[in-house]
């Protein structure tokens, strides 16, 4: 179990994490973005709106576990390593999941009659 401890991201000092995991959480918020407005999704507009709704919470669901999966992660290395100054690690992923969360209720408002 050592390497759960002791490996790249476990290691990486403070800002150099906070620059790593703000990518993650950028590159995340991006995919989603795409993958709820490719029009090869399974979002379809011509699909009935429990589908769409589903298929949107999948979407907010994966990148809600990338962002505070890897968030939980280093904030429990750092405080099994005595580490305390996890403040800017939680305001980034709350920002990026509030972000998460916007960009997937606005895609929610689907037009009358469309379903």
């Amino acid at each position: 179990m050592d390497w759960l401890t002791d490996n790249l991201v476990a290691n990486m000092h403070g800002p150099e994490f906070l620059k790593f995991y703000a990518t993650v959480c950028g590159v995340t918020l991006i995919a989603c973005w795409f993958l709820l407005r490719s029009p090869t999704s399974s979002i379809d507009l011509s699909t009935s709106r429990e589908e769409t709704t589903k298929s949107i919470q999948r979407i907010q669901a994966g990148g809600t576990v990338v962002i505070v999966g890897l968030a939980t992660y280093k904030l429990l290395v750092a405080l099994s390593r005595g580490r305390h100054n996890v403040l800017y690690l939680l305001a980034i992923c709350a920002v990026s999941v509030g972000l998460l969360h916007w960009l997937c209720s606005s895609r929610t408002t689907i037009p009358p009659g469309s379903s």
